[in-house]
Protein backbone atom coordinates (compact mmCIF):
# COMPACT_ATOMS: atom_id res chain seq x y z
CA UNK A 1 0.00 0.00 0.00
CA UNK A 2 1.40 3.32 -1.09
CA UNK A 3 0.99 6.11 1.38
CA UNK A 4 1.94 10.11 1.02
CA UNK A 5 4.86 11.65 2.92
CA UNK A 6 5.70 15.16 3.12
CA UNK A 7 8.66 17.60 4.83
CA UNK A 8 6.74 19.86 7.31
CA UNK A 9 9.11 22.39 6.29
CA UNK A 10 8.43 22.45 2.57
CA UNK A 11 11.33 21.18 1.69
CA UNK A 12 11.73 18.32 -0.73
CA UNK A 13 11.10 15.02 0.26
CA UNK A 14 14.45 13.80 -1.03
CA UNK A 15 17.07 15.56 1.03
CA UNK A 16 19.95 15.18 -1.76
CA UNK A 17 17.49 17.83 -3.62
CA UNK A 18 16.73 20.10 -1.28
CA UNK A 19 20.76 22.18 -1.47
CA UNK A 20 19.82 21.81 -5.59
CA UNK A 21 16.44 23.53 -4.54
CA UNK A 22 18.29 25.98 -2.61
CA UNK A 23 20.90 26.92 -5.50
CA UNK A 24 18.03 27.35 -8.55
CA UNK A 25 15.91 29.18 -6.45
CA UNK A 26 18.53 31.67 -5.37
CA UNK A 27 19.59 32.05 -8.54
CA UNK A 28 16.29 32.67 -10.43
CA UNK A 29 15.21 35.26 -8.00
CA UNK A 30 19.00 37.17 -8.49
CA UNK A 31 17.99 36.70 -12.35
CA UNK A 32 14.27 37.74 -11.73
CA UNK A 33 15.69 41.03 -9.35
CA UNK A 34 18.18 42.24 -12.30
CA UNK A 35 15.47 41.61 -15.02
CA UNK A 36 12.71 43.12 -13.13
CA UNK A 37 14.31 46.26 -11.49
CA UNK A 38 11.85 47.77 -9.27
CA UNK A 39 8.78 46.57 -11.00
CA UNK A 40 7.33 44.29 -7.81
CA UNK A 41 4.27 43.05 -9.70
CA UNK A 42 6.24 41.82 -12.97
CA UNK A 43 8.55 40.50 -10.19
CA UNK A 44 5.60 38.49 -8.54
CA UNK A 45 4.27 37.09 -11.51
CA UNK A 46 7.97 35.79 -12.50
CA UNK A 47 8.79 34.49 -9.53
CA UNK A 48 5.18 32.22 -9.55
CA UNK A 49 6.52 30.71 -12.80
CA UNK A 50 9.61 29.65 -11.22
CA UNK A 51 8.28 28.54 -7.99
CA UNK A 52 5.57 26.37 -10.07
CA UNK A 53 8.23 24.90 -12.01
CA UNK A 54 10.77 24.12 -9.01
CA UNK A 55 7.76 22.41 -7.47
CA UNK A 56 7.81 20.12 -10.26
CA UNK A 57 11.27 19.46 -10.40
CA UNK A 58 11.82 18.96 -6.56
CA UNK A 59 8.30 16.93 -5.32
CA UNK A 60 7.61 18.14 -1.82
CA UNK A 61 5.19 15.13 -1.27
CA UNK A 62 5.74 11.58 -2.86
CA UNK A 63 4.22 8.28 -2.53
CA UNK A 64 5.95 5.33 -0.41
CA UNK A 65 5.22 1.91 0.98
CA UNK A 66 3.17 1.81 3.81
CA UNK A 67 5.55 1.04 6.65
CA UNK A 68 3.84 -1.92 8.23
CA UNK A 69 6.76 -3.63 10.31
CA UNK A 70 8.79 -2.63 13.10
CA UNK A 71 11.77 -2.82 10.72
CA UNK A 72 10.55 -0.74 7.95
CA UNK A 73 9.76 1.87 10.44
CA UNK A 74 13.04 2.09 12.28
CA UNK A 75 14.28 2.15 8.47
CA UNK A 76 12.14 5.45 7.94
CA UNK A 77 13.31 6.75 11.30
CA UNK A 78 17.17 6.40 10.03
CA UNK A 79 16.71 8.01 6.23
CA UNK A 80 13.90 10.55 7.16
CA UNK A 81 14.65 11.08 11.11
CA UNK A 82 11.47 11.84 13.17
CA UNK A 83 8.15 10.92 11.75
CA UNK A 84 4.44 11.36 12.47
CA UNK A 85 2.12 9.65 10.93
CA UNK A 86 -1.49 11.86 10.73
CA UNK A 87 -4.28 12.59 8.23
CA UNK A 88 -5.24 15.19 5.55
CA UNK A 89 -8.33 16.92 7.27
CA UNK A 90 -9.61 17.27 3.95
CA UNK A 91 -9.62 13.63 2.92
CA UNK A 92 -9.33 11.35 5.59
CA UNK A 93 -6.16 10.01 3.95
CA UNK A 94 -3.40 8.54 6.10
CA UNK A 95 0.17 10.44 5.42
CA UNK A 96 2.86 10.81 7.21
CA UNK A 97 4.74 13.90 7.52
CA UNK A 98 8.26 14.48 8.22
CA UNK A 99 9.30 16.85 11.23
CA UNK A 100 12.26 19.18 10.17
CA UNK A 101 10.30 22.11 11.12
CA UNK A 102 13.90 23.71 12.13
CA UNK A 103 14.87 23.87 8.95
CA UNK A 104 11.59 25.67 7.42
CA UNK A 105 11.82 27.11 3.70
CA UNK A 106 9.11 29.36 5.32
CA UNK A 107 10.90 30.94 8.60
Amino acid sequence: MKIKIFRFSGYPVNPDNKQKLLVERRHAWDRIKEKCGKDMLRMQKLGDRVERYLGKQYPTVEDIEFANTVDKVKEMYEEYGNIMMTTNAETGEVVYCILDAQESAYV
